[in-house]
């Protein structure tokens, strides 16, 4: 399970578990946990009074949005309805399921001070036991198709009480001196930027993702810089023009499958539970898998590659002591290979992120 644009399926899947040591372990039951969600958080220091009347607290702002919280049961009773526990032979277990996503997900991000993530989670409900809990993150793509009106697509956000902005720089180049009296055209340049989310984050309301390509021109003596910011736009759809000027180069073919996954018997399809929060169950039908609509004949499909601020730590607040599988990721985003390969990446990133005060 890797990435998916929005709207998409989690269809075809299978869950594997395979004891360790050739054990035969006991349980409840086993069920998947499907999350996605966005967080903001960070702290700020205020102080008031002057002297020894001085005093300095730390405040905390955040704010939280759920898009799904939902379980499916792939063997045995849910917890709370008895205690009935089930020996499972040794070897190997496949178990399918499908989870429908909703539609318009925010994409996938992971940021300084916040994040857009989505999990899978699958639990081992152990009688008299600390849970068996394994956690793998997924990307989700919003499409941004850049044929559309862009402009239409920005989102004025409101924060209830705060908000904080934070910028990086991806790249940076830098020309030869001008000398006095002269002048410098910078023309047909060509830029390559790495695997970035696109532009806005559409469908998250605490956090907004713009990138800037700002020119910076440092005179000699007492003189004032000058900067100039252009904003640019990263979709994940390209323009037509583009595409039907510079065709870009389609991805590797994708290796087959591993072979070796036989589905158990008695293993039906997982059944949909909602979660304490209540959320409510989709109906589960297969689905083939989401592709992006183009009405731009002949593109081929992008390739992938991990975020360029590379990975992270993914264990939540909600994750215990007990919960295993690869703790660090990275989102994958789209990108199409033109055929270009300057040196030098440049653009700037700016990601504003709002919270409600929290004392």
């Amino acid at each position: 399970m890797g990435h998916m644009e929005s709207p998409a399926n989690l269809s075809h899947c299978h869950a594997l578990l395979e004891p360790s040591n050739g054990h035969s372990p006991f349980c409840n039951g086993i069920r998947l946990r499907f999350e996605g969600k966005a967080y903001v958080h960070w702290t700020e220091r205020h102080s008031t009074g002057s002297g020894k009347n001085r005093r300095t607290t730390t405040r905390h702002y955040s704010a939280t949005e759920q898009y799904f919280n939902q379980d499916v049961l792939m063997f045995g009773i849910w917890p709370g309805q008895g205690s009935d526990t089930t020996k499972l032979p040794a070897g190997r277990h496949t178990f399918p399921f499908c989870f429908v996503l909703p539609p318009n997900l925010p994409s996938s991000f992971e940021g300084a001070h916040g994040y857009v993530r989505y999990s899978v989670k699958g639990i081992i409900d152990k009688p008299w036991k600390f849970d068996h809990t394994t956690k793998r993150p997924f990307t989700i793509i919003g499409i941004l198709d850049l044929n559309a009106d862009a402009n239409a697509q920005i989102t004025t956000f409101h924060a209830t009480s705060k908000s904080r902005t934070v910028t990086k720089e991806i790249g940076r180049m830098t020309e030869r001196p001008i000398e006095e009296g002269k002048s410098f055209s910078w023309e047909g340049q060509q830029f390559v930027l790495p695997p970035l989310p696109p532009s806005y984050l559409v469908g998250c309301r605490i956090i907004d993702v713009r990138y800037v390509l700002q020119l910076n021109v440092d005179p000699s003596g007492p003189a004032v810089d000058l900067e100039v910011p252009l904003e640019i736009i990263i979709g994940t759809i390209p323009l037509r023009r583009v595409v039907e000027q510079f065709p870009p180069r389609a991805p590797p073919a994708m290796s087959p499958p591993q072979a070796g996954y036989s589905m158990g018997p008695g293993y039906p399809m997982g059944t949909m539970h909602p979660s304490p929060e209540g959320a409510t169950a989709p109906p589960m039908e297969p689905a083939m898998p989401y592709a992006p609509p183009t009405n731009i004949p002949n593109l081929p499909p992008p390739s992938y590659s991990e975020s360029v601020f590379g990975k992270v730590n993914v264990k939540d607040e909600d994750d215990s002591d007990h919960t295993r599988g690869n703790l660090d990721y990275a989102p994958v985003y789209p990108y199409y290979d033109w055929g270009h390969q300057p040196n030098i990446e440049v653009t700037c990133g700016t990601v504003t992120t709002m919270g409600d005060e929290k004392y």
